[in-house]
């Protein structure tokens, strides 16, 4: 006797499980006040549209004098509502925010004041607007503040972290860039983080791969491009690179060249050569001549001695006149 018992009730709950899943499945015709629906019936089934509009002196709490919900798993896609016709909808205030209404319409005099989003500012005095005969009242404008800063700039091999993306930043914002694994920033950290200020980011962090460790200091040079396996410098006047000007990071992690400026430029000091008049230490650029003044006696015309720079060695003419010298001469 009870195994028979316990056979019913098995073939029984299956059954009543599939009916209520299924019930789920159909919407009711919906309550609506001063308004009227189409098509009229007992039930609707999923994905079942059902086009409703309102009575004279009302409107429906969305857009359109006419509007459509749709049957989604037992549910309306929203309620429909009529609402007087005096009565407004959410008005649409770009940049800016304002308290919601919980019924997501708003009565005949209600005001609102509009608060423009961080890094925006009123474009005229008013600040509020009224909904008067179903109608907003002129509507604030929300400009981008002239202190504000754009988007901050994209970073190879880094991203912003703890913050949403958004077009325009209020002054004095703050974001904090890092640097993809494996990468650090020029001053060997992982994360820089920038300033909005006057408008403008301050400078942002480079991404550098850390196979071959901080980029390395160039005597007598300056780093001017880094990349993700490679840097390049270039040499202050009177140096050159010795080698190529780009240093390829290995993946074994080790530079391709050590970054050299040889000298490149020679030097005179005239304060040791008899035959010149001193002006103390003259430099010059390699491949280059300058022209000295040389030592004379007063009844003599001024003669000079043109030195050529090559390969850091100089070569000096004699002391001759600026003729004999044109006309090579001396």
């Amino acid at each position: 006797m009870c195994w028979r018992s316990l056979s019913f009730v098995l073939l029984v709950w299956p059954v009543g499980v599939l009916h209520a899943k299924a019930s789920a499945r159909f919407c009711r015709p919906p309550s609506l006040n001063h308004g009227y629906v189409d098509p009229h019936q007992p039930t609707f089934l999923h994905d079942t549209d059902l086009t409703y509009a309102c009575d004279h002196g009302h409107k429906p709490a969305v857009e359109g004098w006419w509007a459509t919900v749709t049957c989604q798993n037992g549910k309306w896609s929203h309620e429909p509502e009529c609402i007087e016709k005096s009565a407004c909808l959410p008005p649409t205030i770009p940049n800016a925010g304002y308290v919601k209404n919980s019924g997501g319409w708003y009565a005949q005099g209600t005001e609102l004041v509009i608060t423009c989003n961080k890094g925006f500012e009123h474009k005229r005095p008013d600040t509020s607007v009224r909904c008067v005969d179903g109608s907003w009242t002129s509507v604030p404008v929300c400009e981008e503040s002239a202190d504000a800063c754009d988007a901050p700039p994209k970073v190879p091999h880094a991203v912003i972290i703890k913050e949403e993306y958004q077009a325009v930043f209020a002054a004095n914002s703050q974001l904090q860039y890092q640097c993809e694994d494996g990468y650090k920033t020029e001053d060997g950290n992982t994360q820089k983080t920038i300033s909005c200020e006057a408008g403008n980011w301050t400078k942002g962090p480079t991404c550098s791969i850390d196979r071959c460790g901080t980029v390395p200091i160039v005597e007598n040079g300056v780093v001017v491009e880094t990349e993700a396996s490679y840097f390049k410098y270039d040499c202050a006047a009177f140096y050159k690179p010795v080698g190529p000007d780009t240093v390829k990071c290995y993946s074994n992690g080790s530079w391709s060249q050590q970054a050299t400026c040889k000298a490149a430029f020679c030097s005179v000091n005239t304060e040791q050569n008899v035959n010149l008049v001193n002006v103390g230490t003259k430099y010059i650029e390699d491949g280059k001549k300058i022209r000295l003044e040389c030592v004379t006696s007063y009844w003599e015309r001024a003669k000079y001695s043109d030195v050529l720079c090559t390969d850091g060695k100089t070569r000096a003419t004699n002391c001759c006149t600026e003729h004999d010298l044109y006309w090579s001469y001396c």
